[in-house]
């Protein structure tokens, strides 16, 4: 019997532990309404100032510790396939800085600043690195499944849904200093990595959901581990909807 690429890569999948699919992709979109919440001064639940930074720091710790060791436990389980373990550290990385970002952010409000601007460049500085790094493994997964159709109209959805972004973002944000051509640069810079961001882990979900021919991402018929470890790493990354 002859495999396939796609059938060789449906089978590397059975060892992937994180969300993937449909459930990934609200996960997501969660997890960036909450940094939207939370860098506006809300409460991702209830809409309310934030206050207990303390308890939401503690939060971010339980997160971003969480989330980046399930990542990796699911490399090690992924370890016979290359772009499978730097997409689970990709992940991992996700979860991180999620969590991270939401703990500076509530740093910057016990000092009695409302927006903490040096995140912002370190997001700069560290998204890039982990933008490339998970694109790696994206791309690689996205190559050996390439035949079946659905994989070739998920990217292609994924380069119009990023160039639209690109540009509701650069309209939202405005020009802040026309005609300073180093300004203009970062801030095309800072607008094409912010679209990178939120549309490469949107599009992974939708990539692994093809690769492992199961688009919802739900754990059906697997071993207690597994679900545990899918359970875990979805908490860790969606904790910061906590804060209050």
């Amino acid at each position: 019997m002859t495999h396939t690429p796609l059938d060789e890569l449906r089978a590397h999948m059975q060892c992937f532990a994180l969300p993937y699919g449909g459930i990934g992709f609200v996960i997501h979109i969660l997890a960036y309404v909450s940094i939207f919440c939370i860098i506006c001064h809300q409460s991702p639940w209830n809409m309310r100032p934030i206050k207990r930074i303390s308890l939401n720091c503690c939060l971010g710790i339980l997160g971003l510790g969480g989330g980046l060791a399930m990542g990796i436990y699911s490399a090690v389980q992924c370890r016979g396939y290359w772009p499978l373990v730097v997409v689970s550290i990709w992940k991992g990385l996700f979860a991180l800085i999620i969590n991270v970002g939401s703990m500076r952010q509530n740093w910057a409000y016990s000092d009695g600043n409302e927006f903490a601007s040096n995140w912002v460049n370190l997001f700069l500085v560290a998204g890039s690195g982990v933008v490339v790094f998970g694109l790696v493994g994206m791309g690689a997964t996205v190559q050996q499944g390439f035949e079946e159709t659905s994989m070739k109209i998920v990217a292609s959805c994924s380069i119009v849904a990023f160039v639209a972004l690109l540009i509701a973002i650069r309209i939202t944000l405005g020009r802040e200093s026309p005609g300073d051509l180093a300004t203009e640069c970062l801030e095309w810079f800072a607008g094409v990595l912010g679209a990178i961001c939120i549309i490469s882990y949107i599009a992974c979900d939708w990539i692994l959901g093809i690769a492992a021919n199961n688009l919802s991402g739900a754990p059906a018929g697997r071993d207690i581990e597994f679900i545990l470890v899918y359970c875990f790493y979805s908490i860790s990354t969606l904790i910061s909807l906590g804060n209050a």
